[in-house]
């Protein structure tokens, strides 16, 4: 399994800060299919609108990045838009 975490909006929405998910590690090829495999999982975070960035261990991963490894105990992260003034 691996860590999900969660930040500010995408946090409220899962109304959690972090979960272990289990990846179908077949079914994501690219960032955007690794992004959409992370939606399946959590609806609430439709509500995004797909305005989110996703990261691997810290570094951000890009829709058309095609070679992401992922494997068990790495962290992966939803990191919506920040706002504020």
């Amino acid at each position: 399994s691996v860590k999900l975490r969660f930040f500010a909006k995408s946090k409220e929405l899962v109304g959690c800060s972090e979960a272990d998910i289990a990846l179908d590690r077949d079914n994501f090829a690219t960032g955007a299919s690794l992004k959409d495999q992370i939606c399946t999982l959590f609806p609430c975070l439709a509500q995004l609108n797909g305005c989110f960035v996703l990261s691997v261990n810290q570094e951000y991963v890009h829709p058309e990045d095609c070679d992401i490894s992922v494997k068990s105990g790495d962290e992966l992260a939803v990191i919506p838009p920040i706002s504020g003034g």
